[in-house]
């Protein structure tokens, strides 16, 4: 583990060469710029009481702003091999570590190089948790390759010689870990014994999986006082991160909604790239479990949930601005109404989606579609064209009034939703049950002619 000088060589050599200013001796900083400063000891609040083994150099925002207060999160994992999908178990943890853990109090942890990086940062953006990017570098490397004049977010961990691996040091570092592959002899393995033997509350959990850490590995873990995670699938035990039992999702029946109330957004299988990073879906397809084609419509609606956000689009309405579309059709009628149109490459009236309250839609702006003629368009003023639709398609085959749509125009921001204002609508149980870890609102299940899955089942 590479040590600090025991001069004052290193600090000197990074607030010269960044142009830092010293600070007097009590501050909890010893240098600063107008975006950095310079850290000798991270906040105890969020990170392990444990020996310094470095600089820390930070955006004085992101520590003005108790990012690096808060309780650091980090995913900790041996290699996986290149068939990821057979490791289901895997992204289930991550998943429901991106779920459970309180984005007002955590933050995850993560640098380049770990096996669980690009996941962590995805389930950061997705389920809104802040995140602390760090890089572990060599004073020289630093001073000779980083420009921290740019817009960078990392922390920067300075060491006078750079360490083999961030997985010991961040193991050592982060207030929880969370490991979910631990190969035997590799650094994640040495690194946790480690902590385990260092820490007297060493907030270790071993997620509880056979195939990812075989049982030796575990027994030695376990017996240093690692925490076993056996990670089911509607978890009730309390929550260790937020000290809380976890949330009980409710299965409500269709026959107790009052459907006129609502307005429904499909979560359509997608043809194409996702509206806003393609460079998310296949991340996205691991992380919640589709085993069928990869934009599948379950995933769609999984994506949506954790997200928070239904995103606005232009790429099927003729004004350019874009929106997010509603129907007013009865939930109940979707399932017989379902129906694949091929010119568009697209199933309308899908059994999968949200539904939300039409009052909080409309105090959102969402307005109702005008449909009309060819003729009507061009006399329609500019304001209200993000809301036509001709009444036919041009063949006149398809009645698009059928729709009865609304339109919101941008995106919608779903996090202030309360669970009285919206529900989630699936099609089978096995749907219902995907969602349990990131959905806030009540489930629907179209195929299911009475349901009461609630407390009672997830009593047993």
């Amino acid at each position: 583990m590479a040590k600090k000088t025991s001069t004052n060589a290193l600090v000197d050599k990074v607030i010269s060469s960044c142009d830092l200013i010293p600070v007097e001796k009590d501050s909890k900083f010893i240098a600063k710029s107008d975006s950095w400063l310079l850290l000798e000891h991270l906040p105890l609040e969020g990170w392990l009481e444990a020996r310094q083994t470095s600089l820390i150099l930070a955006r004085r925002r992101a520590y003005e702003s108790g990012l690096l207060q808060r309780k650091t999160t980090l995913i900790a994992s041996s290699r996986l091999p290149s068939n990821l999908e057979s490791h289901a178990a895997w992204f289930d943890a991550i998943r429901t570590i991106g779920a459970r853990l309180n984005s007002d109090t955590h933050a995850l942890l993560t640098a380049s190089g770990m096996t669980a990086d690009l996941y962590v940062k995805r389930i950061a953006a997705l389920f809104g948790i802040p995140l602390i990017e760090a890089q572990l570098i060599s004073s020289d490397r630093l001073l000779k390759h980083v420009d921290i004049s740019n817009d960078t977010d990392k922390v920067f961990f300075v060491y006078e010689q750079e360490p083999d691996s961030p997985d010991s040091q961040l193991i050592n570092m982060a207030h929880t870990v969370h490991a979910l592959a631990v190969r035997r002899g590799g650094n994640v393995h040495q690194s946790l014994v480690t902590r385990l033997q260092n820490q007297p509350t060493p907030s270790v959990r071993l997620l509880s999986d056979s195939t990812l850490t075989k049982a030796k590995t575990k027994k030695e873990l376990l017996e240093l006082g690692a925490i076993d995670w056996l990670l089911l699938s509607n978890e009730d035990e309390p929550d260790q991160e937020n000290g809380s039992t976890s949330q009980v999702i409710v299965t409500v029946p269709l026959e107790s909604i009052d459907q006129s109330q609502y307005l429904l957004h499909w979560a359509r299988r997608q043809s194409n790239a996702w509206p806003d990073q393609a460079k998310d879906a296949h991340l996205d397809q691991l992380i919640f479990g589709s085993t069928a084609e990869r934009y599948q419509e379950v995933m769609t609606l999984c994506r949506i949930i954790a997200s928070n956000r239904l995103i606005a689009a232009a790429h099927l309405t003729r004004d350019p601005a874009p929106v997010v579309c509603f129907t007013a059709v009865p939930l109940g009628e979707l399932p017989k109404r379902t129906v694949f149109r091929k010119h568009l490459a697209r199933w309308d009236f899908v059994p999968y989606g949200l539904a939300i309250r039409k009052s909080v839609l409309q105090s959102a702006g969402c307005k109702e579609v005008i449909y009309g003629e060819e003729s009507d368009w061009k006399t329609l003023p500019k304001d209200d064209r993000p809301w036509f639709q001709l009444k036919t398609s041009s063949n006149g085959k398809i009645d698009w009034t059928q729709e009865q749509e609304w339109r919101l125009q941008g995106d919608l921001d779903l996090s202030n939703i309360s669970s009285d204002d919206a529900f989630a609508f699936v099609k089978t149980h096995a749907d219902a049950r995907r969602l349990t870890d990131i959905c806030r609102w009540p489930i629907v299940v179209l195929d299911a002619t009475e349901l009461k899955l609630g407390a009672a089942d997830n009593a047993e």
